[in-house]
Parts: C-alpha cells; sequence; structure tokens
C-alpha cells in the first residue's frame, strides 16, 4: 500500500492544487493522497479564507483520499517549525511518500536540505556572522547559499532558489525527513503557473492571487468548480470578519502581559515589549502592525507571534513533538484504510481519550482556534462537526 502525503493549507483549493494532487498520485503510483491540512488558521498568521472542513470538501471532490487537520500549534508556526511537527505526523503514519509542488529542481533542493542537516562549522560560523544585521531567514539563506558555493554549485542559484515560498517548505521537509531519519520519500513536482504573485494570471493562479480578487468573477476560472462552488457558498453564508478579527487580536494583546507574548515561539530578542507597548495605545490591529516590523522582525513572523498569543501557543508546545491530529474528510473507498492508522489519529470525541495527559493542553489550542473563528465568520463553533465523507 503506498500513501502518498501532501502537506498544505489549501487557502483556497485552487487548480494548481489539484494538478500536484494529481500529480502526487501518478509520479508516486500512490493508491491514497493523504492531506495533512492547516486548520483555521494558517503560517503567515492570518484566518484560513473558508473553515477546515470545507476546504476538505474541496480536496476530497478533486483528488485527495483523506484530509486531517495539521495542530494548530504547528499550522502558525514559521517554515522549520512546520515542516518539522507535520514531518513528525507523518512518521506516526503509513506513509510513504511524501509530496508538494516547488519552483526549483529537486535535486538543488535536496542539497540544501542536506547542509542544513549536515551544520558545517563553515556553515555554522556564516549563519552567526549573518545573524549579527540580519534576520534569521535571510541568515539562513545567505549560509546555505555559501556551503552550496563551497560543494561547487553556483551560489546564486541557491540564493534565488532558496527565495521562493515552496521551496523554502521543500527544504525544511526534506530537511526534517533527514533529521528524523525517516524512510518517507520525499518527491517534488514542479509547479504549474509560474511565480507566486498577488495577481491573477490565467487558469493557474496563486491562492494569494485569489484571496485578493475574492469579489471577481475572474477567479472562478483559477479553480476547480467544486471548489469554487464552495468557497463561494461559505463565503456567502459566513465570511470571515477582517474588523471583528482586527478587534479581537487587539483586545488579546492588550490584555496578554509581556510574558505571555514572550513565551510565544515566533517571539525573541525582547520584542514583546514593543508589541506591549503598540498594543496598548494602537486605535487597531492593522495600526499595530504597521508599527511593527523591523529587518529581523518581518510581518509575517509578528502576525504569528499575535495569533500565537491570542491562541495561547507556547515555545515547549511547539518542541513537545505533539502528533496527534484529527480526520476532517475521507473518501468513502478509504474509510477501510483507517484501521491501519494508529490512535494519534482523533476521528471523533470518543477518541479523544488516546491523546496522553501532557498533551492535552495542545488539543485545547485547537478547540480554541475553532472558538475564535466562529466568531470572527459568524457561525456555530463546528470543531465536532459532522465528518466529510464524498463517494
Amino acid at each position: 500500500m503506498k500513501i502518498c502525503a501532501v502537506i498544505c493549507e489549501f487557502n483556497p483549493f485552487h487548480n494548481g492544487h489539484e494538478y500536484i494532487l494529481r500529480q502526487a498520485r501518478q509520479v508516486t503510483d500512490a493508491d491514497c493522497i493523504l492531506a495533512l491540512m492547516s486548520g483555521n488558521f494558517v503560517q503567515r498568521g492570518f484566518p484560513a479564507v473558508i473553515d477546515a472542513y470545507e476546504r476538505a470538501k474541496c480536496a476530497l471532490s478533486n483528488g485527495a483520499d483523506i484530509v486531517l487537520e495539521l495542530p494548530s500549534v504547528y499550522s502558525v508556526a514559521s517554515a522549520d517549525k512546520f515542516a518539522v511537527g507535520a514531518v513528525n505526523i507523518l512518521r506516526s503514519l503509513p506513509v510513504t511518500h511524501l509530496s508538494m509542488g516547488v519552483e526549483s529542481d529537486g535535486e538543488d533542493i535536496s542539497v540544501a536540505a542536506k547542509i542544513r542537516h549536515d551544520e558545517s562549522h563553515e556553515f555554522t560560523d556564516v549563519l552567526k556572522s549573518k545573524l549579527k544585521a540580519e534576520g534569521y531567514a535571510k541568515a539562513l539563506t545567505a549560509a546555505t547559499a555559501y556551503e552550496a558555493a563551497r560543494l561547487g554549485k553556483d551560489e546564486n542559484v541557491f540564493t534565488e532558489m532558496l527565495s521562493k515560498p515552496n521551496n523554502i517548505l521543500a527544504v525544511a521537509y526534506k530537511k526534517a525527513l533527514l533529521d528524523f531519519d525517516s524512510d518517507i520519500k520525499f518527491v517534488p513536482i514542479p509547479r504549474i503557473g509560474g511565480e507566486i504573485k498577488s495577481e491573477l494570471s490565467g487558469k493557474y493562479s496563486s491562492a494569494s492571487a485569489i484571496r485578493n480578487n475574492l469579489g471577481k468573477n475572474d477567479i472562478e476560472t483559477t479553480m476547480p468548480k467544486q471548489s469554487y462552488d464552495i468557497l463561494m457558498s461559505a463565503l456567502a453564508d459566513n465570511p470571515v470578519d477582517s474588523k471583528v478579527y482586527s478587534a479581537i487580536m487587539l483586545y488579546a494583546l492588550k490584555n496578554a502581559s509581556t510574558d505571555d507574548i514572550a513565551n510565544t515561539p515566533d517571539c525573541a530578542e525582547g520584542f514583546e515589549h514593543k508589541i506591549k507597548e503598540l498594543a496598548t495605545r494602537a486605535a487597531s490591529y492593522d495600526e499595530l502592525l504597521s508599527g511593527l516590523p523591523t529587518s529581523r522582525f518581518t510581518r509575517g513572523r509578528i502576525m504569528r507571534i499575535c495569533v500565537q498569543t491570542l491562541l495561547g501557543i507556547t515555545k515547549k508546545m511547539q518542541n513537545s513533538g505533539y502528533a496527534y491530529s484529527r480526520l476532517l474528510g475521507i473518501k468513502r473507498n478509504a474509510l477501510k484504510l483507517l484501521g491501519s492508522f494508529p490512535d494519534s489519529v482523533i476521528t471523533n470525541k470518543q477518541s479523544e481519550s488516546a491523546i496522553a495527559p501532557g498533551m492535552s493542553d495542545i488539543f485545547e489550542i485547537d478547540k480554541r482556534a475553532w472558538d475564535v473563528y466562529s466568531v470572527i465568520n459568524g457561525s456555530r463553533n463546528k470543531f465536532y462537526g459532522k465528518l466529510t465523507i464524498v463517494d
């Protein structure tokens, strides 16, 4: 039995995602495509455009056989932690392959991952030196490209390669597989549709471009019909209210202590004091975000710190090795596979008893995420919603 996993957000599910799922099945000859998908908050630190159950329906209608919810503690993490948490969950499952869409050559991705896994003295020295003046992401890219050049590769090619968002995650996934000494085979697939950008670019437009154009008819051609219909229906019934989210977020930051903020995974270097200071006097969440970014703390990182504060995610939680996930949806003909899955896959309320006592607070974070999401999109809390089964 070959099970190919795809770690994803599907925010929203578009033609490029359908292509990757189809290619992943074909290239790996998989019997099952398993999507480990972020819940209601995504890696860039903002709410998903529609909830996880609706996005699971989109995936199941367009190539996936099983959709599991990636815990919030990882879904709003930096690339490295996002990858380590997700890969650790996949290691607990009968997964044979891990696939994703990439912008560059798979061999270069493997080289970059091995450089970061090996952590040579030269690599570490350059990383430490660059960190004195740059943020972690830029310093890591510079150190990786430098080490690649020492191995006879083109430093400029690696610098460019590591500027692409999917490549960054691909390197993180491959490194996590190496760190865990996993037998899961990593299968990168060339993306279709060119660069990720904020403007629509025809049939294969990016998720960010689609989100930026939700009110326009042009997006219909960028998505499979089922996915488009599900998106439009969900947006008509329960759209995310950015003003409500802004108010909730600002309230949470105003009431959080500096220690609460400092204890979030992405906070460091006393940055909690700047966040707390601006939160005290800011009139809106947007005003807060506008006044915070620096060369070392990007807007995306700051948004993760904020949502981690809102949900109560701590450094300890993210480093706990938590490996539980919730079943969101499944194809009817894949139901038989659940018997081969471990108890760490939560299929209903009763199966929550399998969660280790020391891990229950992390599971509560997912419940809180659904609570918050239900407020900002004006819906009932669907945490215990009906499992999606697609024929």
